[in-house]
């Protein structure tokens, strides 16, 4: 009589379902409380006076916030590494493994049989929760049913992924706190690598002087993140919901999903290299934190290197980051920890303390070696991020920020900021002497109180800041901070950073499109506002409408402002003693009949090839509406001060003020109030 091979065992599955059933059974509930009960509860109430489109896009918007809830990276991340723990606790405990493994049972059974159970565990609560989902959608009338089945095939792919990485952690240690260590590092080590070499960069690296601290979330993520599935995942994955102007939703759609098909091939070769593993294993390396032999010296090293630089870098910037022997300091510190992490994992990895050994002094000095060499590295801009500069075809857009803010997609515009940057770079060691040691932020102007415009101080040095944010095809973006000098000297040089900085900023037309429109020259000027304030026992304001005539007289006079310098808004207009802005409000009315252009926005350019609707189309449901209209009016609100004398004098040649004493600035406004106080 043939024997029966099988690869899956009924009975250790029903024992796993016995066992463990508060996992599936918790998961369960999580799942019908988050979408059918909260979908029920949310369009029960009854909508009385409001028609049938309305209550459409009700129970459309509530159908859309509860997938997207029931979408949590997190809540499967969390049952992922739960079931897979679940399943192969016997590999963490000597006693339980040999028993296991001494049953008439081969080992690709046991695998098999485990690791389905687990991922029953998570998709069956699934499944329910699906069919529930759709039983209250038909008792609520709601018939955009399509989006429970993607919603389903999302989690499940998400779930597949997961789980699968969660048993792979399970494989390489016999150990439970290690397992889920190695799931939560591997989540997040794309993240963790890149917020150190970021932080690193910007300690020892001209250019770099922008902290990083977007360590687990970043909404300017780029196709570069899909080696951090969590933070990813987290960010493209959800459900958008598209309105008309009168804030109704018409329709919503799931995105992110060609990105969870992609997860799925790494999880197919995961769950192969972990059967692999499985059949491999020692059942003596229960209770190790590494239990896979050669991967024992790559934890050491990693930990000894990654755990060194980031604590050495801690410590720098804790005890010595305004001190002129920054790096050296950078450097004895990392050798420490380097060798103290060394022997941490060393600990961990023999279960007990007393490790050194002399063998084990050159893998130690190769180790510290190997950690300073590449701050060494870092310092001597070897890898030559110094010197990158964006290409300008790979541009989409540019912010600048100095005395100005604004953000531009015009080519030219990006070709001459691209010589700016290109000056700098080629001549960084004479801008290098103007960078501190001091945080430096990408909207604040550093100078000194030293006019370079005196006579007697031709040479006193003023330095100004300037931040520069790229704007990339693929998503991303690439940020420098610079501190350039302005004095007459760096004017005097075309084609110095600072000459070529004022040139730009010189152009009243960046400024006008920034707080206006692109298009405003083509825009008809409609009107405006102008509020005149009394300050006596209690504040008056009394607000002027202004005539299309007299917005016209007025945004005249203010452009003669901007040419003039009066708002100081150039570089060279930093020593320069300007008055305080007047707190009256003054706006103007453009209006223009091919709708207004708004000036871009960082927002625009961020991930904008990214997020795509199911698997790469475009699968929606929409409720017919009239069609979307251009916004063919803006508010452009003027900021002045005294020095702004054209805008003064129409103010007063139109009658809407008798004398600049009508005129309230800020600071008195502010002595106003503090009176009262």
């Amino acid at each position: 009589m043939k024997s029966k091979t099988s690869c899956f065992n009924r009975t250790i599955f029903q024992k796993n379902i016995n066992r463990f059933w508060p996992v599936w059974t918790l998961y369960l509930i999580i799942l019908l409380v988050i979408i059918p009960l909260s979908l029920f509860m949310q369009t029960g109430a009854s909508y009385p006076g409001l028609s049938e489109s309305d209550i459409t896009s009700l129970k459309l918007t509530s159908l859309a916030s509860t997938l997207d809830t029931g979408l949590s990276v997190f809540l499967i991340c969390l049952f992922s590494i739960i079931c897979a723990i679940a399943m192969f606790s016997y590999l963490f405990s000597a006693r339980s493994c040999n028993m296991i493994h001494a049953l008439p049972l081969k080992r690709s059974e046991l695998f098999t049989t485990n690791y389905v159970s687990g991922l029953l565990f998570l998709v069956i609560p699934q499944a329910v929760t699906f069919l529930s989902s759709l039983i209250i959608c038909i008792i609520r009338g709601i018939t955009n049913v399509e989006h429970l089945f993607f919603w389903l095939l999302y989690v499940m792919g998400m779930t597949f992924f997961f789980y699968t990485l969660s048993v792979f952690c399970c494989m390489l240690s016999g150990h439970i706190c290690a397992s889920a260590a190695y799931f939560v590092l591997i989540l997040a080590v794309f993240r963790l690598i890149k917020f150190l070499l970021s932080n690193l960069l910007a300690a020892i690296c001209f250019g770099f002087s922008s902290v990083d601290t977007t360590l687990f979330y970043d909404t300017s993520a780029s196709q570069g993140e899909f080696l951090s599935p969590y933070t990813f995942l987290s960010y493209f994955v959800s459900v958008q919901t598209k309105t008309s102007d009168s804030g109704a939703a018409v329709s919503i759609s799931l995105t992110g999903g060609r990105y969870i098909l992609l997860y799925c091939i790494p999880a197919v070769l995961l769950l192969i290299f972990s059967a692999v593993l499985y059949q491999r294993r020692q059942l003596e390396t229960s209770g190790d934190i590494v239990a896979v032999r050669w991967l024992k010296p790559v934890f050491r090293w990693l930990i000894a290197c990654m755990a060194g630089l980031g604590t050495g870098y801690f410590f720098s910037e804790l005890f010595f980051h305004t001190a002129r022997y920054y790096f050296p300091a950078l450097l004895i510190l990392t050798a420490i920890f380097a060798g103290i992490w060394y022997f941490i994992a060393e600990m961990l990895l023999q279960k007990r303390f007393r490790v050194f050994k002399r063998k084990s002094v050159p893998q130690l000095i190769i180790c510290i070696g190997i950690t300073l060499g590449f701050l060494g590295c870092l310092k001597g801009d070897i890898f030559r991020f110094e010197e990158t500069v964006p290409e300008k075809r790979n541009i989409e857009a540019v912010t600048v920020s100095s005395t100005q803010d604004f953000t531009t997609d015009d080519q030219d515009m990006i070709q001459q900021i691209l010589d700016i940057h290109h000056e700098i770079v080629d001549h960084k060691q004479k801008y290098k002497k103007y960078q501190n040691n001091q945080d430096f932020f990408s909207y604040t102007a550093l100078y000194s109180d030293t006019s370079y415009g005196d006579d007697s101080q031709d040479t006193a040095i003023t330095s100004t800041g300037i931040t520069l944010t790229y704007y990339l095809s693929d998503g991303s973006h690439l940020t420098r901070a610079y501190i350039i000098p302005v004095t007459k000297e760096a004017f005097s040089d075309s084609q110095s950073a600072a000459s070529q900085l004022r040139k730009i900023l010189s152009d009243t037309d960046i400024y006008l499109k920034n707080i206006i429109c692109e298009n405003y020259k083509d825009a008809d000027l409609r009107g405006g506002n102008f509020s005149t304030l009394s300050l006596g026992k209690t504040i008056e304001e009394h607000n002027i409408e202004l005539t299309s005539k007299q917005a016209k007289v007025i945004f005249e006079a203010y452009k003669k402002d901007l040419e003039e310098g009066s708002l100081a808004l150039n570089i060279d207009d930093l020593n320069k003693e300007t008055a305080d802005t007047y707190y009256n409000t003054l706006s103007l009315i453009f209006y223009s009949e091919d709708g207004i252009k708004s000036p871009p926005s960082p927002e625009k350019y961020m991930n904008n090839d990214i997020v795509q609707p199911v698997f790469g189309g475009s699968y929606v449901t929409s409720i017919s509406s009239g069609p979307d209209e251009s916004l063919n009016t803006t508010d452009a609100y003027l900021q002045f001060n005294a020095d702004c004398r054209h805008t003064i004098e129409a103010l007063q040649t139109l009658g809407l003020i008798t004398s600049e004493s009508d005129l309230i600035t800020g600071e008195q406004y502010d002595d106003y109030y503090s009176q009262y106080e």
